[in-house]
């Protein structure tokens, strides 16, 4: 089997992990946090998607350095349908790192006022549809 293959099938089966772990937190959040302020299903998935991606980035660039298809499974796939929150977090992170301070604020500020104003427009959008 090609390489491309296997990483494109072990991401999509990542990816179903992923999926149905957020279907797991949304009906738990639903069942037991219905009358909280907070979307605490969402809330938790990026939480734990931006901890479980610095961890995973870490830990498979020391131990796994030559099997890009773990972390293709386990961070574009699984941590990818869990929260894209965690990729976001993880390239803010790696420009500070950089020093690229600038760049980081800039892409944290475009990110939330653009993807916020989209969401806004996407919401009144849908409904004149």
């Amino acid at each position: 089997m090609p390489a491309w293959l296997m990483q494109t099938i072990l991401i999509a089966a990542g990816g179903a992990t992923g999926a149905c772990l957020r279907a797991g937190l949304n009906a738990i959040g639903k069942r037991h946090f219905a009358d909280t302020p907070w979307p605490i299903a969402t809330f938790t998935a990026n939480v734990v998607g931006c901890l479980a991606i610095g961890v995973l980035h870490v830990w498979l660039a020391a131990k796994f350095a030559d099997r890009s298809e773990l972390r293709a499974a386990l961070i574009v796939g699984v941590l990818g349908a869990l929260t894209t929150f965690s990729s976001y977090g993880l390239e803010v992170a790696q420009l500070a790192e950089d020093k690229r301070y600038l760049a980081a604020v800039g892409y944290v500020l475009a990110s939330n006022a653009i993807g916020i104003a989209l969401v806004i427009a996407g919401l009144r959008l849908g409904r004149l549809i």
